[in-house]
């Protein structure tokens, strides 16, 4: 077969397989709730999935190979990043993977599941030499067809926005400030943080930040300090104060940091770092730019510089 993992990304991606009665390598019944969104980044190449093995209920990532030795080959077995992933998808099996922890990595075997035909459509298409692959069958295309399929992309994706919106809501039993303040956070990320920024959001409501909003210290210690990002021992003042005020808040709220691992910075401006963008956060939470509280204390300066190192 000659194609590469961007084809199994596209099986995965729009479920062009036969999914009727999955079951993973090790014969467990498997469902997909979601197949997650593709990540252009680094990490895992589907974030975000759902699915049901046996009868448990997993969330998370979801990692496709040609074969399940490239998980080796990649070298994913010494990252961390790719901890979560609840699904190896595959072409080929040809050796049993364990995360870090020493479990086995459920798999799924494409290899008898996606149709002949669909593999050589793709060869003709994307082995050929023109610039662009479908210049011999988009010309058949009724226009109707076109504006239609844009027209209901256009909505759907509206739609999905719009449930993702109200399932929020739901869950901050009608919340409204909570619920724009997740979504405010998660858009500090842009597209490659957007799901670290959204879990920063859960971590630390902003109802704790507004306890501490006079005070400029505490409220960089609990972004930072719960983005995981003073883990380590620093030098400078300023960072260690920052990491004695978050020992000291997160045994008052019962903070879980996240993991570093999750934060990416591959194909990011360096003011887009996840070790800088925090700070908009701060400016929120302190100066009172967002309607969730008030503020009329001295600006903050932004003295966290001396964090990225």
């Amino acid at each position: 077969m000659n194609f590469s993992e961007d084809f199994l990304h596209y099986v995965w991606q729009f479920r062009s397989f036969d999914h009727h009665k999955l079951k993973t390598a090790d014969g467990e019944e498997l469902k997909i709730l979601h197949q997650g969104f593709l990540n252009k980044n680094a990490g895992p190449d589907f974030n975000n999935a759902k699915i049901i093995i046996g009868e448990t209920l997993w969330a998370g990532n979801v990692e496709i190979h040609i074969k399940s030795s490239d998980w080796l080959n990649h070298n994913h077995q010494v990252d961390k990043s790719y901890d979560n992933v609840i699904l190896h998808v595959v072409f080929e099996n040809d050796i049993e993977i364990k995360r870090i922890d020493g479990s086995i990595l459920p798999v799924l075997v494409l290899k008898d599941r996606i149709a002949r035909d669909l593999i050589e459509k793709y060869e003709t298409l994307f082995l050929t030499l023109t610039d662009f692959p479908c210049i011999a069958q988009i010309g058949t295309v009724d226009q109707i067809h076109i504006d239609s399929f844009l027209s209901r992309t256009l909505i759907e994706r509206f739609e999905q926005k719009t449930e993702l919106v109200i399932a929020t809501l739901h869950e901050l039993n009608g919340n409204w400030d909570e619920t724009f303040y997740r979504f405010m956070a998660r858009n500090f990320g842009f597209k490659v943080n957007a799901l670290p920024f959204e879990l920063l959001a859960k971590t630390v409501p902003q109802q704790i930040y507004g306890r501490h909003k006079n005070n400029p210290l505490q409220i960089e210690a609990l972004v930072f300090g719960s983005a995981g990002f003073l883990n380590d021992q620093f030098e400078d003042d300023y960072p260690s104060s920052l990491k004695r005020e978050f020992q000291f808040l997160q045994k008052k709220y019962a903070i879980k940091p996240l993991e570093v691992s999750i934060w990416k910075f591959m194909r990011m401006r360096p003011q887009n770092f996840p070790t800088i963008s925090p700070r908009s956060v701060c400016g929120v939470n302190y100066k009172g730019e967002s309607s969730f509280f008030k503020n009329d204390g001295n600006k903050q300066r932004g003295r966290t510089s001396v964090i990225i190192k």
